[in-house]
């Protein structure tokens, strides 16, 4: 399954159990209508900014984006991993800039939660 249809599909799993109707939830957030469709149904590209909306609206956790994805970037080689997080950041640069913003909150979050944890 597609990355886009897994996420629409969880979305419009969470809207459901919350039983609101695309029209509700679209208002209460400030999307259009057809822009969540098109997402429910793997077939919109929204920006972090909209997942924020959709998952602030859903009340749902960015983490769950990434429930049930396995990856297969893991690994404990050191050489490795820095390979890894240079291509995630050459991705991130391809962003627009909004998104580049909103990503770099989240990934100071988890550096401070890395942090935590550590100490």
């Amino acid at each position: 399954m597609k990355i886009e249809n897994s996420l629409g599909s969880k979305i419009r799993r969470r809207r459901q159990e919350l039983q609101l109707s695309q029209e509700e939830l679209a208002a209460q957030i400030g999307l259009s209508v057809s822009l969540l469709r098109d997402i429910e149904h793997g077939r919109g590209n929204p920006t972090i900014k909209t997942l924020g909306k959709i998952f602030s609206g859903l009340g749902m956790e960015f983490e769950s984006l990434f429930s049930n994805v396995q990856t297969t970037l893991v690994s404990e080689n050191p050489e490795e991993i820095v390979r890894n997080i240079a291509i995630q950041l050459k991705a991130l640069i391809a962003l627009p800039r909004e998104d580049q913003e909103l990503a770099s909150q989240i990934f100071r979050q988890l550096s401070l939660i890395l942090q935590e944890q550590a100490g």
